[in-house]
């Protein structure tokens, strides 16, 4: 199914033709609905201005770490058709933010759109409610002609005959905030089986059930289009599904909707974005975002330090932040850098170049230079010997933690080949990134690079006798492999007491769970040190906890 877009192509001529005698014959109504019916028209008509496209790259942070040597290819897959406005937009584009104060229009739209191209509907559904304003007419429509004017999209006697139906039943009863009813395995498969097919439920009764449920034709898309758009309308809970006029602490219906559509699905993700999260709809879970709503001034003076991040938001759903091509250009700039010369066994000349790149070209999942200052200084206090690190990217913190790691014991002669940095990643490619630049520092001496899933690193460096402890374990791969990795740590009796673990990345994009995980564990002791990421300068919290045994 697809929901019409604001960009979306003119109707095509033959189409056009199809429907003249229609539009001609329909009795004209003028009025407030007419207008708007017109305008909406008028809007949908106009020139093209966003590109679409029905295979856009994904946007999960830090995936690439998981993908094993043979799905180097980027990440991609299908998705929302129309690509999403940048968050400080007003509109996403779909037709149903012009339709949902008008519940009877809202759903006939989405009835239409079930199954049926956006282009092809629009002109269907523009047709249908001038001759049918109102359920009303509709009820009394004649069923060729109905049947005739749906015919273009196909099914339209089938059709036809399900919006008589659903006329019929909307004037015997009036979707009201008074009634709910079942939907069979709506939203989820089992739910409604507490309900009776012809059950009631009102204000009091606590099982779930929709307000509009007993039309026919309404199934899941239109029930969700219902939600997002015109629930907390019909309820009296506000005065638009944006929230307007409600009251201290309300939460609009859209924030409890999960889609199946794809282009509803962008949409919820979209307007998550603009509250600062990032929604995941297969967890049904929300992080907070590296983006956050910024106004014309906070956009320029950002965009004004960081280039980079413009990017962020010109792209929309579009944008990655990894593995499409930007390591192995940072690694290009970097031999071209004009302080090159510089960079040998210097790793800071490196990182504040890196930095550089980050900035003004693309961004980088790194650490950042403000939260590496942070861990460094925790180095330089514990004096860890044995330093693992779980998803080490291009070596941008194994140039920072190393090079600390290396100096906090520069005085010590006993230590000797004792004191090494574990950098574990899952990416050949980025990992062959991260040795050259490692050896460019003349960190080679310190730093270890190891390709490979982190798990499966660990058990195999616990077993081949190149560690039995480990004195301080960084996370910052993928923050849902947090607490299952940790674990295997824990259960390779990696972990002594007084071992201390760090992990990036806990506020944004956030890791709920593992926050929970260290912070009933019996053995741990952990505390939250508050941080930057950079570029941005987005608040974020690093970790530390310490294993007492």
């Amino acid at each position: 199914m697809g929901v019409v877009t604001d960009d979306l192509p003119r109707r095509s001529t033959r189409l056009q033709a199809r429907h003249d005698h229609v539009i001609k014959s329909n009795r004209s109504t003028d009025g407030p609905q007419q207008k708007h019916r017109q305008q909406i028209k008028e809007e949908d008509d106009a020139p093209v201005e966003r590109q679409t496209s029905l295979i856009v790259k994904s946007r999960q942070p830090k995936l690439a770490k998981l993908l094993t040597p043979s799905r180097l290819i980027r990440y991609v897959k299908t998705t929302s058709a129309c690509r999403s406005p940048p968050i400080h937009g007003s509109r996403f584009g779909l037709i149903q933010e012009k339709l949902g104060h008008n519940l009877y229009e809202l759903l006939v739209a989405a009835m239409l759109w079930n199954r049926t191209r956006g282009m092809q509907a629009k002109p269907i559904f523009l047709a249908l409610v001038q001759q049918y304003p109102t359920p009303d007419h509709l009820a009394k429509a004649n069923l060729s002609e109905l049947a005739d004017l749906i015919r273009p999209i196909g099914l339209y006697n089938s059709r036809a005959k399900r919006f008589l139906l659903f006329a019929q039943a909307w004037l015997l009863s009036p979707p009201s905030k008074e009634r709910r009813y079942r939907r069979m395995h709506y939203p989820s498969a089992g739910d409604g089986k507490d309900v009776g097919p012809t059950e009631i439920l009102d204000k009091s009764d606590f099982r779930e059930g929709w307000e509009v449920a007993h039309l026919p034709g309404v199934g899941p898309y239109a029930l969700d289009s219902f939600r997002i758009f015109h629930r907390d309308i019909l309820r009296g809970l506000a005065k638009d599904w944006e929230g307007t006029g409600a009251t201290p602490g309300f939460e609009p219906e859209w924030k409890r909707v999960v889609p199946s559509d794809k282009e509803l699905k962008a949409y919820i993700r979209w307007r998550w974005l603009k509250e600062g999260y990032v929604w995941d709809p297969a967890t049904i879970t929300c992080k907070i975002s590296y983006l956050r709503p910024l106004n014309m001034e906070e956009r320029r003076k950002l965009y004004g330090k960081y280039p980079s991040l413009r990017k962020l938001e010109e792209l929309g759903d579009a944008y990655v932040e990894w593995n499409d091509g930007r390591e192995p250009a940072l690694l290009r700039w970097l031999y071209d850098h004009a302080s090159f010369p510089e960079m040998r066994s210097n790793p800071r000349v490196i990182c504040d170049a890196m930095d550089e790149y980050a900035a003004q070209h693309n961004f980088l999942i790194n650490i950042g230079p403000d939260k590496a200052e942070k861990v460094a200084a925790l180095i330089s206090e514990k004096k860890p010997k044995i330093f693992v690190e779980l998803g080490g990217y291009v070596g941008y913190s194994a140039l920072w933690f190393g090079n600390a790691l290396k100096n906090a014991h520069k005085d010590s002669t006993s230590d000797g080949n004792q004191v090494v940095y574990w950098s574990l990643e899952a990416d050949p490619v980025f990992a062959g990134i991260a040795m050259n630049l490692v050896d460019l520092a003349g960190l080679g001496d310190v730093v270890k690079i190891v390709t490979g899933k982190a798990a499966e690193s660990l058990t195999h460096l616990k077993e081949e006798g190149k560690f039995d402890k480990v004195d301080m374990l960084f996370l910052d791969h993928i923050e849902d492999l947090y607490v299952a990795d940790l674990k295997v740590a824990e259960s390779l009796g990696l972990l002594k007491k007084g071992s201390i673990v760090v992990a990036d990345n806990v506020l944004r994009p956030g890791a709920p769970e593992y926050k929970k995980y260290v912070e009933q564990h019996p053995s741990m002791d952990t505390r939250a040190i508050k941080g930057l990421i950079i570029p941005g300068e987005f608040e974020d919290e690093i970790e530390v906890t310490e294993y007492k045994g």
